[in-house]
């Protein structure tokens, strides 16, 4: 006994807690009711463990609060960071849709196809009319993952960018002139698809097209610029949870296994997978992460 309270030994905390949290108390008042009856050392930090890895009780709590919006930094130039996505199929055609961060100048070409090498070959002719850009952002599409896609950025020394899963957000330039591309294509006969641009107007003052040869000069690779606002950082190894997007069940628990950015991560799941996942939201608790 430890005055009126009864020690438990290690073998039988496990059937203690499972006992005490039969009923699904928050934290606060599961502590109290252990603290009428048993002691061990660490109690407090086993019965927030076993709430944070109980599934009923997260799926039940309030989504956690989001964290501070994130913005692209500004680009140096016309034609620095070019945003790129397809539509479609839409009025049975494929389009592939470029869209440069800083002029917000859109180019839209039509496709027969959305393979690797009609990919390759549309940006081909979009960095011959406007130059290379410096950083490519892209979603997560087979065409933009292959090795070939991949070899033909490492050649022309573009830095690739891949929004994180199931957050379209992180392409927004390109998501959101595809919404206004489709509505204003109902409203107009497909064979003026590359005069359909709206109001948007073409920069007058290019400087000099970017070209491989730019790669030769000291300094002329993309610097990362500090982040204006505090983002919440976790260490390796931290104790997670992370969303799930296709199961009934919410949240799935594991580590983080790499910090691949600013806002995302990979995580190792308890069962083994790794997913990628971004720092959308944060909870109360300082170990726990969701996206």
């Amino acid at each position: 006994m430890r005055g009126i309270r009864v020690y438990v030994p290690p073998e039988l905390r496990r059937n203690v807690l499972a006992e005490l949290h039969s009923t699904h108390f928050g934290g606060t008042r599961l502590k109290s009711l252990a603290r009428g009856y048993v002691w061990w050392e660490r109690i407090d930090k086993d019965i927030e463990e076993l709430i944070r890895n109980c599934a009923a009780c997260q799926v039940t709590r309030a989504d956690p609060a989001k964290v501070p919006l994130h913005c692209w930094e500004t680009p140096k130039g016309p034609f620095d960071r070019v945003h790129v996505d397809f539509a479609g199929p839409f009025m049975g055609t494929y389009f592939i849709v470029f869209v440069d961060a800083y002029s917000k100048w859109p180019e839209v070409k039509i496709l027969r196809d959305i393979t690797t090498s009609t990919t390759i070959h549309a940006c081909r002719e979009f960095f011959a009319a406007y130059g290379i850009p410096a950083v490519l952002v892209s979603d997560h599409g087979v065409q933009f993952t292959s090795a070939e896609f991949q070899h033909f950025l490492k050649q022309n020394g573009i830095f690739h960018k891949m929004g994180t899963p199931y957050h379209p957000a992180t392409n927004c330039e390109a998501e959101r002139f595809i919404q206004t591309f489709k509505g204003k294509m109902k409203a107009l006969n497909l064979r003026q698809v590359e005069n359909a641009r709206g109001t948007v107007q073409h920069p007058t003052q290019l400087p000099q097209i970017r070209s491989r040869l730019d790669l030769v000069v000291p300094n002329a690779a993309v610097v990362e610029e500090k982040a204006e606002v505090a983002v919440r950082s976790l260490p390796e190894g931290a104790r997670v949870a992370a969303r799930d997007f296709l199961s009934k069940d919410k949240w799935k628990y594991g580590h983080v296994a790499e910090k691949l950015g600013k806002l995302h991560y990979n995580i190792k799941l308890d069962d083994g997978r790794l997913w990628n996942r971004p720092a959308a939201r944060s909870r109360s608790e300082p170990a726990v992460w969701t996206s």
